[in-house]
């Protein structure tokens, strides 16, 4: 499915690229979980640093919301604009 999406998209397949998706999905219920403790997310998941767990996946999921919640607000806006209700 990915390799489909990846074709429509115009974007090079890169073998192992959704593997990335899934990790960071299993990272962030961890954080979730712990309640945002780094260290004991990083002892669960192997070798993932409590630095690089607290700096780029926390704040980024924090980031990803806004940027979907702001892409939905914009399709709702253009579909009441272009399927105006009579």
């Amino acid at each position: 499915m990915l390799k489909k999406a990846e074709k429509l998209a115009g974007v090079e397949h890169i073998s192992g690229r959704g593997f990335h998706g899934v990790k960071r999905r299993v990272v962030t219920e961890l954080m979730d979980e712990f309640g945002g403790d780094a260290s004991a997310v990083g002892s669960i998941t192997g070798n993932i640093e409590s630095s690089l767990l607290e700096k780029t996946y926390r704040q980024h999921e924090d980031g990803v919301r806004i940027v979907a919640a702001k892409a939905l607000e914009a399709r709702r806006k253009s579909k009441s604009t272009n399927n105006p209700q009579k």
